[in-house]
């Protein structure tokens, strides 16, 4: 049958996919190193949506930090895999005021859960998220189209593409947002083995609400 691990960027732009593929699988060689395991043989497949929001990728030869094409962070091989610094800024906080802290950025009262407010960080802190459900792009074919539609596609695509393999899918940021979308609306019916997400925002109340809202689900107050 075979394995093919699927990942799914997160937000702003990035390098070509090959480069981006390449960096994605070697980082995953690392982490079997690091707990001295041999990589299992697999196929690695990147969902690459950059495209439609930057005409001209990041490029890693571009020394210029103002040049919209600089890339601020490429791929560097792992130097350190031990357990994370214990004075890092979390731990330095107390219980109490990271509660608070949580409560006032993505709580049922916080304001990334008063609409108005919402929509205005959507907009400003994260402009592809407000794309992604607000707007519409120009597809290969010239058609202007729902953004959703188009990010969405590219992940389904690889997944009907291996469907008939062991699938993995590592989302990172908004891919897990795209990633959770397309397994409920474009994918049920394909199994996939795993879906592991990092740096995701899905717990945000935004972000469950607009979820909910395309589900046609009832969203109430005291509802999680």
């Amino acid at each position: 049958m075979g394995t093919v691990i699927i990942g799914i960027h997160g937000l702003r732009n990035k390098p070509p996919k090959y480069i981006l593929a390449g960096w994605w699988k070697k980082s995953i060689g690392e982490g079997f190193q690091a707990i001295r395991l041999t990589p299992p043989r697999f196929k690695f497949e990147m969902a690459y949506w950059a495209g439609y929001l930057y005409t001209k990728p990041q490029n890693p030869f571009v020394n210029d930090p103002q040049h919209p094409q600089f890339l601020p962070d490429p791929y560097l091989p792992g130097c350190y895999f031990g357990p994370r610094d214990p004075e890092a800024f979390g731990k330095k906080l107390s219980n109490g005021i990271k509660e608070q802290l949580i409560k006032l950025i993505a709580g049922k009262s916080g304001f990334m859960n008063i609409e108005a407010v919402s929509h205005v960080i959507l907009h400003r802190m994260f402009e592809e998220l407000d794309i992604y459900y607000h707007k519409t792009l120009r597809d290969t074919q010239g058609v202007m189209r729902p953004a959703k539609n188009m990010f969405r596609e590219e992940l389904s695509r690889l997944i009907y593409k291996h469907r008939n393999k062991n699938i993995l899918i590592l989302a990172h940021s908004m891919g897990s947002i795209i990633a959770y979308d397309v397994l409920l609306h474009l994918a049920p019916a394909v199994p996939v083995h795993s879906l592991i997400t990092f740096g995701s925002p899905l717990g945000f109340p935004v972000i469950m609400k607009k979820i909910k809202h395309e589900l046609e689900l009832d969203i109430k107050e005291d509802s999680p």
